[in-house]
C-alpha cells in the first residue's frame, strides 16, 4: 500500500494547495521525442483513495488493478494520458465516481460503481476525452448505477466511445 500511495503522489497537481512546497513533478527527460510509458500493476488488495492525477505531457501511464475508493471522487484526471485496466471504482459520496476535467482517460475491463449514497454520475466528463471501448478494442467495462444516478454526465463536445461495455441499474 505505501508503494501505491508513493507512486500516485508522483502525479499530483503541483497547483493543488495540499501539494508540499518542495514537490517536483515527474517529467520526461529533456529532448524526449516520444512519450515515456509507465506501467504499474497493483495487487488486488491495494486500495487507492481519492486518486487525483495530473499526468505531465510526454508521459503515458497505465495502471492495472486495484480498488479505487471515493472520498469524492474515486479518480480525478485533470491532465495527461491515463489507461486503467482490471480495476474496481466504488463510491458512496455525493460526487461522481470518476471525474475527468482534462487529459485522456481509457478504461478497459473495469467495474465502475456509481454512488450508493446519492444520485450522481458514474463518470463526469467536464473536459478532456474518455475512451470506454471501440470496435477495434472493446471496453469490457461494467457500469452499475444505483437509484436515480446516471451513467454519464458530460459538458464537452467530445464524443464518448463505449463499445463492448455492460450497463446495469441497481445491479
Amino acid at each position: 500500500q505505501p508503494q501505491a500511495d508513493s507512486f500516485l503522489a508522483l502525479f499530483q497537481d503541483p497547483d493543488n494547495p495540499s501539494t508540499p512546497p518542495d514537490f517536483t513533478p515527474l517529467a520526461p527527460p529533456a529532448g524526449a521525442t516520444t512519450p515515456i510509458d509507465i506501467v504499474v500493476t497493483l495487487d488486488a488488495g491495494i486500495s487507492i483513495n481519492e486518486g487525483d492525477l495530473a499526468i505531465p505531457n510526454g508521459i503515458r501511464v497505465q495502471i492495472n488493478g486495484g480498488t479505487w475508493h471515493a472520498g469524492s471522487p474515486a479518480l480525478t484526471l485533470s491532465s495527461g494520458d491515463l489507461v486503467i485496466t482490471g480495476a474496481t471504482f466504488v463510491n458512496d459520496t455525493p460526487a461522481p465516481t470518476i471525474l475527468v476535467t482534462g487529459g485522456h482517460l481509457t478504461l478497459r475491463n473495469d467495474i465502475i460503481e456509481e454512488s450508493t449514497g446519492s444520485s450522481q454520475a458514474a463518470i463526469a466528463i467536464l473536459g478532456g476525452t474518455v475512451d470506454l471501448g471501440t470496435a477495434a478494442d472493446p471496453g469490457g467495462n461494467t457500469f452499475n448505477v444505483n437509484g436515480a444516478g446516471m451513467f454519464f454526465l458530460y459538458t464537452t463536445a467530445n464524443p464518448i466511445t463505449a463499445i463492448g461495455d455492460t450497463f446495469e441499474r441497481d445491479g
